[in-house]
């Protein structure tokens, strides 16, 4: 069987993953992204939509370490965060009606910043708490670092319209 993990699947689980996720009972498996239930080179494909930013910096380095640890060489890791560089701009270039009220029709610019934080209960709500941020030159030091080769920024599958998103996959070695 080839091993595929959607880690962080929220209410939205997806046919041919194994769907994780700490706070949904969606999901199949019920864990932390930081101590996934697999074993090291087990894994072909990890995807992380809208995940890291649900984090503290020292979650997403504890994780990082840990998808690297699961996945195969070869391996695929998908990841989907807002885009905090493009996110700074918007919030300098909008007016405060866009700002906390509503921006082109969707959310406020502070919800992409902050999550929207809203949940059926305490834990989901926490859940939504946005607790980092990620540019694109940040996720590529990352990446570099750890060792992914093919680091590749492609469009968001997941974005708000007119919202800044990131989207990169690469490859472990």
């Amino acid at each position: 069987m080839k091993l595929k993990l959607n880690i962080g699947c929220g209410p939205h689980p997806l046919p041919g993953y194994q769907n994780i996720d700490l706070y949904h009972s969606a999901a199949d498996v019920k864990a932390p992204a930081d101590k996934l239930p697999y074993k090291d080179n087990s894994v072909i494909e990890i995807l992380a939509e809208h995940l890291i930013e649900h984090l503290t910096f020292y979650e997403f380095n504890k994780a990082m370490a840990e998808w690297h640890r699961v996945l195969k060489s070869g391996g695929v890791l998908t990841l989907e965060c807002p885009d905090l560089l493009g996110l700074c701009k918007q919030f300098v270039n909008g007016n405060e009606y866009q700002r906390y009220t509503t921006h082109n029709g969707q959310w406020p610019l502070i919800a992409h910043f902050y999550g929207h934080q809203r949940g059926g209960n305490a834990g989901e709500i926490l859940g939504q708490v946005h607790k980092s941020g990620y540019t694109e030159e940040h996720l590529r030091f990352v990446l570099e670092g750890l060792g992914y080769t093919d680091i590749q920024f492609v469009p968001p599958h997941k974005a708000t319209p007119g919202s800044p998103v990131l989207r990169v996959t690469c490859k472990k070695k």
